[in-house]
């Protein structure tokens, strides 16, 4: 540490500060101070014009003097605001006047979401586009076309030794469809049996129609249900018979959108199956089964097989799988 002289006051003369190395020169002097403060004049440490008048400078000057000779820089006042515990809080809700932020159902698609939560509210924007318009299909480079028609629709099949892509998608349209029709979940019986995709495809790109066809070896007919006077009684269970009939095909789920029901589109989704399931070979109707049909769906399988003795099978374990 230099010593600097003093002056005829008794005090200790301010060093003049140059350009070059001002910021250590004023350092020096500002460590000198603190060893006396008395000796040295407040005001003296910025007589000079060239010296540093921000703190931050002072600060940094101190700590280089600090370095390099071992002086200990002043304690700043400045003390570092605690990190409040609400600070990582951020809003994850939009109050744009709803009622309430629990969760609700909606009526359309019947999804469970959570108003003004932007996860839920983009999850349920696709539910429910899919369950009004059908799911969107931009197709496939190589994709397995049954039939064109002049519309502008197509009928695909995807099958289990297709790529991953083409899967993905006929599981995302069976998962949609098992949500609106509230289906048994099939992903487990489909690991043990050949099985194949249905998909009939709008000219607007949007998945139509389906049906999940699987192979089976034997089903048992449905008997003639007794004529009802009431229709609500037509809801009621089919009641099958004991004996077991051979059968190759079955039809395990199917679904038509509501907006493009009563246009056949179930006729040609199963004359499709029925004629490309098996290469080379055509499966006769009497050889295809429905599984566990609902109300709506026996009447489509009775105007289908122009009876209403058609085939049933389980999905489930039991004496008709």
């Amino acid at each position: 540490m230099p010593a600097y002289g003093r002056r005829s006051t008794g005090e200790i003369s301010v060093p003049p500060i140059t350009s070059k190395g001002a910021a250590s020169q004023f350092a020096e002097y500002a460590a000198l101070r603190m060893e006396d403060p008395s000796s040295v004049p407040e005001e003296g440490l910025l007589d000079s014009p060239s010296a540093p008048r921000s703190d931050k400078t002072v600060r940094s000057a101190l700590e280089v003097l600090k370095w390099k000779n071992n002086v200990e820089a002043p304690k700043s006042n400045h003390r570092p605001q605690k990190k409040r515990k609400n600070d990582d809080m951020r809003q994850l809700f939009i109050d744009a006047g709803q009622r309430d932020f629990s969760a609700r159902a909606c009526k359309v698609c019947g999804m469970v979401f959570c108003p003004g939560l932007e996860p839920d509210e983009a999850l349920h924007k696709k539910v429910h586009a899919n369950a009004v318009e059908g799911v969107e299909f931009r197709g496939f480079r190589n994709e397995r076309v049954i039939k064109r028609f002049d519309c502008g629709s197509r009928i695909v099949c995807i099958r289990p030794d297709d790529q991953a892509s083409h899967i993905e998608k006929a599981e995302e349209v069976r998962n949609s469809v098992e949500q609106q029709m509230g289906g048994i979940d099939c992903s487990e019986r489909l690991e043990s049996r050949f099985h194949a995709y249905y998909l009939l495809i709008s000219q607007r790109k949007r998945v139509i129609g389906y049906i999940l066809a699987e192979e089976i070896n034997k089903a048992y007919k449905a008997l003639p249900r007794p004529a009802v006077e009431n229709e609500e009684d037509e809801d009621a269970l089919i009641m099958l018979s004991e004996r077991a009939e051979r059968a190759e095909c079955g039809i395990c789920q199917i679904w038509i959108h509501k907006n493009h029901r009563r246009k056949g589109h179930a006729k040609k989704l199963l004359d499709s199956v029925r004629e490309s399931f098996h290469n080379g070979s055509v499966v006769p109707p009497n050889f295809c089964a429905f599984s566990q049909p609902t109300p709506m769906g026996h009447k489509l399988a009775t105007r289908y097989f122009g009876t209403s003795e058609y085939l049933v099978y389980k999905l489930v374990d039991g004496p008709y799988s």
